[in-house]
């Protein structure tokens, strides 16, 4: 009988081996998809601060009519429907930007682009004309 079970112990030993490396491979590749997930939606969420803050940057200086030249910042939303800011924060991957777009006479929509670790994120913010001045009435979602 003993002869029947020579190397017997060697295949268990192999057998056990594969199961504990086919186990291990599948956690941590399991533990790298869950990784690049949290690190896509962490940059998701930067992307998006950035977009907020270039809408906020965007209405500050429109607030403060210093978009352009002070005295033609009216001049500027009342003639044209669309106007470009670039703004270089350091931390994107490509320099955000907001088009400032007249909806109507009394308001403006201002829509920011910002990227970040390859996600990229618009924010929408909305300004009223209130007697001669420009005010920040909040964001708008789509």
């Amino acid at each position: 009988m003993r002869k029947k079970l020579k190397g017997s112990a060697l295949l268990w030993a192999v057998c056990s081996l594969l199961i504990v490396v086919f186990v291990i491979t599948g956690i941590l590749a399991l533990n790298k998809t869950y990784a690049t997930e949290e690190i896509n939606i962490i940059a998701e969420k930067r992307a998006g601060y950035y977009a907020r803050s270039v809408v906020e940057l965007t209405a500050d200086r429109i607030e403060k009519k210093n978009l352009v030249e002070p005295e033609r910042m009216d001049e500027v939303i009342k003639r044209f429907n669309v106007v470009t800011v670039t703004y270089g924060i350091e931390g994107c991957d490509s320099d955000p930007y907001a088009v400032v777009e007249k909806t109507n006479g009394d308001e403006v929509r201002i829509v920011a682009h910002a990227t970040a670790g390859g996600q990229e994120s618009i924010a929408t913010g909305i300004m009223k004309l209130e007697g001669s001045r420009w005010v920040f009435k909040g964001y708008a979602t789509e």
